[in-house]
């Protein structure tokens, strides 16, 4: 199921934004989007956006975009006291941790059954087993997970059944920068100035690069932290 979010926004017109769920684009019917972008949105945005997708409108080409995930609320309210504590204490100038990058996933992720998915997560899990010296591959106990994430500058990120998944807003509220491989949602959050490095291959984390994307990238953390929260989510995205 998905939420449609419906709002006016001034002079970009009206915007149509459909998240909260795994539902993925391409096992959309368009139609229903085409009719939309005819009668009413001039903006469509879609969560888990696998594949691309250009409307009709009257006014023009509308091209479907991402609109990029949040936490998942049931998760929050469980913990949000040491997620809270996280963010609050995170700071760029402490991330001295080696490895450096984070492969943690799994532990609530066993309906993920998507070919898509499951590809992409053995392909990070290759190069965690293949890399310790670069990737720190971890099952961490749900009390210590965000204590531990704050520590490291990048975490693998493979698909989740959507396309997007939890993490990587978990990594943005952290100063953590998520590399993925490269997919429509991906390149979408990277081009709206969202930290993230796209690549297309796991085999591009290299050292080098890793030094490379940290000095690029993470000045820009704290401004993509404010974008992401709820004072600003709405007015940034839709």
């Amino acid at each position: 199921m998905f939420t449609g979010i419906i709002q006016s926004v001034g002079r970009i017109g009206r915007v149509v934004a459909f998240e909260g769920g795994d539902r993925r684009l391409s096992d959309q019917d368009p139609a229903p989007l085409h009719l939309l972008a005819r009668k009413w949105a001039s903006r469509v945005l879609w969560e888990a956006k696998d594949v691309e997708l250009t409307l009709d409108s009257p006014s023009g080409p509308v091209r479907v975009e991402t609109m990029p995930i949040g936490l998942t609320e049931n998760y929050y309210r469980r913990i949000a006291p040491q997620v809270n504590a996280a963010i609050n204490s995170t700071s760029i100038a402490t991330k001295t941790r080696q490895p450096c990058v984070l492969a943690a996933w799994g532990a609530s992720a066993t309906g993920v059954g998507r070919p898509e998915s499951i590809d992409t997560r053995a392909l990070a899990d290759e190069l965690a087993s293949r890399r310790p010296e670069l990737v720190d591959r971890r099952r961490i106990p749900w009390d210590q997970y965000w204590a531990e994430l704050k520590t490291y500058r990048f975490m693998l990120y493979p698909q989740g059944d959507g396309v997007q998944s939890p993490k990587y807003a978990e990594a943005i509220l952290t100063f953590v920068i998520p590399i993925a491989l490269r997919c429509p949602a991906f390149d979408d959050l990277k081009k709206s100035g969202l930290p993230i490095v796209v690549v297309d291959s796991f085999d591009e984390v290299t050292q080098e690069n890793l030094d490379k994307w940290w000095a690029e990238i993470s000045p820009t953390l704290e401004e993509a932290r404010a974008r992401m929260l709820v004072d600003n989510y709405v007015k940034e995205f839709c």
